[in-house]
């Protein structure tokens, strides 16, 4: 069975390649693109409307910024397909938003971020990659603002390291 999304995709880059003559890459490569686009502001706009609507907006945009930065400089597991990959970002993006937790709770799930930081990507920091030190540096900053947003929405990044690929 097609993922949604990339079937989508697939239509798209088609029609474009039928609309402009010029277009001369493949239409596997312009879905490809297309897919990773649709998907992220999918993403983004799904997630957005639902923090809109159950009034914890502010807090949707910290987690959507969260965790595509966290995502971005430490990798990990990736979804079977983008439509799974759709949903649990969503999810996580939606819960996160929405969590307050006790400051106790949070520094210890700092405490923890930072441990899984240096675990599972021991060998990242050995080679200079300077993006995991980017990570630590917001995980420290949490320490001292206690966003539960922050705090969470890394967790949960940094639990997807395990066995996954690291970029």
């Amino acid at each position: 069975m097609t993922d949604p999304i990339e079937a989508i995709a697939l239509k798209l880059a088609r029609k474009a390649k039928a609309w402009d003559d010029r277009i001369t890459a493949s239409d596997d490569d312009i879905a490809y693109y297309l897919a990773i686009e649709i998907n992220f502001w999918g993403v983004v706009m799904i997630s957005a409307a639902i923090g809109a609507v159950t009034g914890t907006l502010p807090g949707t945009i910290i987690a959507i910024f969260t965790l595509w930065i966290s995502r971005f400089y430490t990798g990990g597991a990736h979804a079977p397909t983008l439509s799974a990959c759709f949903v649990f970002s969503i999810f996580v993006i939606t819960v996160c938003s929405s969590m307050d937790m006790p400051n106790i709770l949070l520094q210890l799930i700092n405490i923890i971020n930072c441990g899984l930081l240096i675990w599972y990507n021991k060998r990242r920091l050995e080679t200079g990659d300077q993006g995991r030190i980017y990570i630590g540096i917001i995980i420290s900053a949490n320490a001292l603002f206690l966003s539960s947003v922050v705090g969470s929405v890394i967790l949960v990044q940094l639990l997807t390291l395990q066995g996954g690929d690291t970029k």
